[in-house]
């Protein structure tokens, strides 16, 4: 009863003190208050906000004992230092308020620059990126949770720039690469299907039902900074497999001209090398070319490595090139069913397209002096022929 007793003495007497100084407490703030007012006449709304008095309190135990028996009573009691804390911690959050004015104002003047993703990446790499911390109050951190005073870094800004300038040219960049890449597909298509015959197109249609030559990928990049860190972005690229394209085309064009044959003197390269085969006055000489009775001949005529004449010669007939006196070297391209839309070598004048599909064989002869002169070619096998060509290949002949 003894121990009972005091215990419960011991209890008012703690209530008592606990009262005080909670009265005691609430008296300080409003000191605190009034120098944080009157320092801060626009701002005294902030002190009250941050203020909460459940973060000012501790509790000390006080033993009570009597012979066995024992029991700890907590006394509340109040750290006045809070409020020193609690006025730096507005003084840092004003400040920061004014920096994140400087801040949308710097925003505001990028995006005018690289438009309104310039928030989203902001956003993403993180505000805390942007900020210096200056200095940190631990003896505050007890009260209030990073109680720091911070500044803009503008070396963060000045990446951030650069950062957006890359994602900008590397986007202008894959999007001219995915219309360079539709536009080309579209023109090959739209010339595929003036090329084909109806049978032709038909096939041409269920290849390209069946397979993706215009593809969609994902381009995975990175922008490496000294503050930024590592910045991850992508771009969707589209992709044009040409060469399976021309694959499955040239496989229809080998169907569909694999016995078409030129008329006898057609000169189907007449837009790089023209068609002239004139030579007039009495400085004249001629080439007569005479072809086998299963193939047909392109023959082309080189004055100083350039190709000065040019004709196709049907099987088992005959040519005669006119040329002015000088020195030439003729070129002999042997095959059966000419395609004209196949790709033979990049020239000056651009692509070269022409050539045949089976039995392909490239020949020549030496160079030769001609003044007023004939010479004749007969591309036929005979006994006691004093004519043999030699090897050559689509580089030399064109």
């Amino acid at each position: 009863m003894i121990y009972r007793n005091q215990v419960v003495a011991a209890k008012i007497s703690i209530n008592e003190q606990n009262v005080y100084n909670r009265k005691s407490f609430i008296n300080s703030k409003n000191i605190f208050f009034e120098e944080f007012a009157e320092q801060y006449p626009n701002q005294s709304k902030l002190f009250n906000n941050y203020f909460d008095s459940n973060e000012d309190q501790f509790k000390k135990d006080t033993l009570v004992s009597f012979f066995i028996y024992s029991s700890k009573l907590p006394i509340i009691k109040y750290d006045d230092s809070y409020y020193r804390c609690l006025i730096l911690k507005c003084e840092y959050e004003m400040e920061k308020i004014k920096i994140e004015n400087e801040i949308k104002i710097k925003l505001d003047n990028i995006k005018r620059s690289f438009g309104q993703e310039v928030e989203n990446w902001y956003q993403k790499i993180g505000k805390g990126t942007f900020l210096d911390v200056l200095s940190a109050n631990e003896s505050c951190n007890s009260f209030f949770e990073k109680t720091n005073k911070v500044a803009i870094n503008n070396t963060a800004f000045k990446e951030f720039r650069e950062f957006l300038s890359k994602v900008k040219n590397d986007k202008n960049s894959y999007r001219k690469q995915t219309e360079k890449s539709t536009a080309r597909f579209n023109s090959l298509v739209r010339k595929a299907n003036q090329s084909l015959t109806s049978s032709g197109r038909k096939i041409f249609e269920r290849q390209m039902g069946t397979s993706i030559f215009l593809s969609e990928r994902t381009i995975d990049l990175v922008f490496n900074g000294d503050v930024l860190g590592n910045v991850s972005y992508s771009f969707p690229v589209k992709v044009f497999k040409e060469n399976k394209f021309n694959l499955v085309l040239d496989n229809l064009y080998s169907e569909q001209y694999k016995d078409n044959s030129l008329r006898n003197g057609a000169k189907p390269y007449s837009y790089c090398f023209e068609s002239n085969n004139r030579c007039g006055g009495y400085d004249c000489s001629q080439i007569i070319v005479k072809t086998p009775y299963n193939s047909d001949v392109l023959v082309t005529i080189k004055k100083k490595d350039k190709v000065y004449r040019h004709a196709y010669i049907s099987a088992g007939s005959s040519y005669t090139f006119n040329l002015s006196n000088g020195t030439y070297q003729p070129f002999f391209y042997y095959g059966k069913g000419w395609n004209p839309n196949k790709f033979m070598k990049n020239t000056s004048c651009g692509e070269l397209k022409g050539g045949f599909i089976s039995n392909e064989h490239f020949g020549k002869d030496n160079p030769q002096n001609f003044y007023n002169s004939i010479l004749t070619y007969t591309l036929i096998k005979q006994q006691g022929g004093n004519f043999s060509t030699k090897p050559s290949n689509k580089e030399e002949a064109f």
